[in-house]
C-alpha cells in the first residue's frame, strides 16, 4: 500500500478511487437538481463502470504508475474525452475530469503534480479544438478571463489537492505520536 502505512484511508490508490466516486457522485447530484441528468445519463454510465474497473484494479494502477508514469497520460487522456463528451469547456464533469490530476500529484509530488496540470492544459484544447470547438471562439464569447480560468484551474487543482492530502497524512501521523516535521509536499 502506498501513501501512509499508518491510515489506509489515506493511501494514494483508496484517495484516487475515493476522490473519482465522490467527484461523479457529486456530478450526477447536481445533474439531477439542475434536470439535466437524463442528457448525461450515458455519460454517467460508462464513467460509473471506469470508476468500478478503477476502484477493483486500483492499487495494481498506482504500483504500475510508480514504475511507469507514462501510464497517467492515458487517465488524462480519458479525462479529457470525458470534458470533450461531456460539453467542452464548460462541462458539469470537470470536478470527475479533475480526479486524472490526483495520482500523479500523490505518487510524484510537485513534479507530478506540474506535469500532470500541464499535460491537462494542452491536451484538453487540443482535444475540444479537434472537436469543433476553439478556444478563440470560447474566449471571445466568454472573455479572456474565463479562458484563463479554465487554463489554469487544473494547476491550481493539482498543486492544493494533493498537498491537502499530504497535510492530512501529516495530522494523522502526528495523533499517532509520529514525525512532528511538517511533510514535504
Amino acid at each position: 500500500m502506498s501513501g501512509n502505512r499508518s491510515n489506509p484511508w489515506l493511501a494514494d490508490h483508496v484517495i484516487f478511487f475515493s476522490y473519482r466516486w465522490l467527484a461523479w457522485g457529486i456530478t450526477a447530484l447536481l445533474l439531477l437538481l439542475w434536470g439535466r441528468l437524463p442528457e448525461f445519463a450515458p455519460l454517467l454510465a460508462v464513467t460509473g463502470l471506469c470508476n468500478s474497473l478503477a476502484t477493483v484494479f486500483a492499487q495494481r494502477y498506482v504500483r504500475v504508475a510508480q514504475r511507469n508514469p507514462l501510464v497517467l497520460c492515458a487517465d488524462i487522456v480519458y479525462a479529457v474525452l470525458v470534458l470533450a463528451f461531456g460539453g467542452g469547456w464548460e462541462s458539469p464533469l470537470i470536478l470527475y475530469a479533475y480526479g486524472s490530476l490526483v495520482l500523479p500529484g500523490l505518487i510524484f509530488g510537485w513534479r507530478g503534480r506540474i506535469m500532470s496540470s500541464l499535460n491537462f492544459m494542452t491536451i484538453y484544447p487540443a482535444a475540444l479544438w479537434a472537436a469543433g470547438t476553439s478556444p478563440s471562439d470560447f474566449a471571445s464569447e466568454n472573455g479572456w478571463l474565463s479562458l484563463l480560468r479554465l487554463m489554469l484551474g487544473p494547476l491550481v487543482f493539482a498543486c492544493v489537492f494533493p498537498g491537502l492530502v499530504e497535510l492530512a497524512r501529516w495530522a494523522a501521523a502526528l495523533r499517532r505520536g509520529g514525525r512532528s516535521r511538517m511533510p514535504p509536499a
